[in-house]
């Protein structure tokens, strides 16, 4: 409603009433839609995860962050295949993406640092460690997410509080900050 005041509450309503009409989606955030997006080119972020289950974690939360009104970047999502993979896979992904390449990894409960690291140096990079795995996000044990389809992790995707979780987690709020900057 808080864009009401500036276009006019009949027009915010003609919005959303022709997006339930035309897409059958009463969310759609008037800003979201319709605030233009910025004239400067941003390079696509590159996130690179550990497996598939985390790109559509990640996509997912891109997904929730956009519904609810935010602008979030072109994102570039790669499954490095396990740990190991990480580092080599993200240095190639710098070489041949303009933009920034974030490295997210499980955290094992203080496992040593990231293997291979070093062939992110010189590339425009942040690593990401979750303590101890991406799926703590969802309020959940990996063991309990380790046969769940896309639709339960959707589903709990969905039922975050990204504020809150932002505000107390502190890899999550970079997290968001980098999806939406």
């Amino acid at each position: 409603m808080e864009y009401a005041a500036d276009v006019g509450f009949v027009e915010v309503l003609n919005f959303k009433l022709r997006e339930a009409a035309e897409r059958g989606d009463v969310f759609v955030p008037y800003k979201a839609a319709v605030v233009p997006r910025p004239s400067t080119s941003v390079p696509p972020l590159t996130l690179v995860v550990e497996g598939e289950r985390d790109v559509y974690i990640i996509r997912c939360i891109a997904l929730l962050l956009h519904m609810r009104g935010d602008a979030v970047r072109e994102l570039n999502v790669v499954a490095a295949s396990g740990l190991m993979g990480l580092a080599p896979v993200a240095a190639a992904a710098a070489r041949i993406n303009p933009g920034p390449i974030v490295v997210i990894a499980d955290g094992f409960a203080g496992a040593p640092a990231l293997p291979n690291v070093e062939q992110l140096e010189g590339y425009d990079h942040e690593i990401i460690v979750v303590e101890p795995w991406i799926d703590r996000w969802l309020g959940v044990t990996s063991i309990d997410l380790q046969a769940s389809r896309q639709v339960q992790i959707a589903e709990r995707v969905r039922e975050i509080n990204v504020d809150a979780l932002a505000a107390t987690d502190k890899e999550f709020g970079r997290l968001v900050k980098l999806l939406t900057s």
